[in-house]
């Protein structure tokens, strides 16, 4: 870790503490379907999942035969410190949960709003899916990464968001970024995209040049039709690629027909249901 320096994230901070407040006791219900999570925002058929994955990737990862989805890659976890080939063991985390951007004043956006901050790169990291579930929709004041040298470079990046999108912090939220960013150096902080710009106008997703595996899946109607396995109608690849975050709000959650045949592992704890996650 660096030598602390506070001071440098002087700025941020002063831009986040006019953002503290306790959520409105007006808010409607959190409704997390509104977000429209997991769009494909540019139309190239790869939804945010996988763009995720495409960006973060350490090398240049191979996609599915229909392009739209990544099969194999090479990935490091900073919040695990834990490495994969395997897409499966990753979820795409919102740093700033989407329950956490409703409470603090996204029950307020529009459609469109929403759907660009929840498919916001700059929001969005592939996390190892155990660590994703226990941040759940933690703030600074109750999360800090399993590898706490990645604690720096989390609260920035959830300062960041909170400012770019005008989303009040609690003060507890605060006062921990602030207490942990004091001990912060600028070398412990990594890249990150930088925010989008709060409404005006879906992202382009960030896409690079692609190797193929051509027997990933097969070419013989691996795109036609709903998988038989599963209500409501998701497409019918074959493998086992697809993954929660492939599919729109409007396919979840999904009901898996016959428990025991889950070829896309969606029902991750066996009761029928998959991709319920709130």
């Amino acid at each position: 870790m660096g030598e602390p320096s506070g001071d440098g994230f002087a700025p941020l901070l002063s831009e986040l503490a006019a953002l503290i407040g306790e959520p409105a006791s007006t808010r409607p219900r959190y409704d997390r379907e509104s977000f429209n999570e997991g769009a494909d925002l540019d139309g190239d058929c790869i939804r945010t999942r996988h763009e995720v994955l495409i960006e973060e990737a350490t090398d240049p990862v191979t996609m599915s035969v229909s392009g739209c989805s990544v099969a194999v890659g090479d990935w490091y976890d900073p919040f695990t410190g834990r490495s994969t080939a395997d897409p499966r063991d990753l979820q795409v985390d919102h740093v700033v949960s989407l329950s956490d951007a409703w409470h603090s004043g996204a029950w307020a956006w529009s459609p469109g709003q929403k759907t660009e901050f929840s498919n916001d790169l700059s929001n969005l990291n592939a996390i190892w899916g155990s660590e994703n579930q226990r941040k759940s929709n933690l703030g600074p004041s109750q999360y800090v990464p399993l590898n706490e040298s990645q604690t720096c470079a989390y609260l920035v990046q959830y300062a960041e968001v909170k400012v770019a999108w005008r989303l009040s912090i609690t003060t507890a939220d605060y006062e921990a970024t602030a207490a942990g960013l004091g001990n912060c150096g600028s070398s412990d902080v990594g890249q990150r995209p930088a925010p989008a710009s709060t409404g005006l106008g879906l992202p382009a997703a960030t896409t690079t040049s692609l190797a193929r595996l051509e027997d990933t899946v097969s070419t013989s109607g691996s795109s036609q039709g709903c998988h038989p396995a599963y209500e409501p109608c998701i497409p019918n690849l074959e493998g086992d690629s697809l993954n929660c975050g492939d599919l729109g709000a409007d396919q979840k959650p999904v009901r898996v027909i016959e428990p025991a045949v889950d070829p896309f592992r969606l029902d991750g704890d066996n009761d029928g249901v998959g991709c319920e996650g709130g």
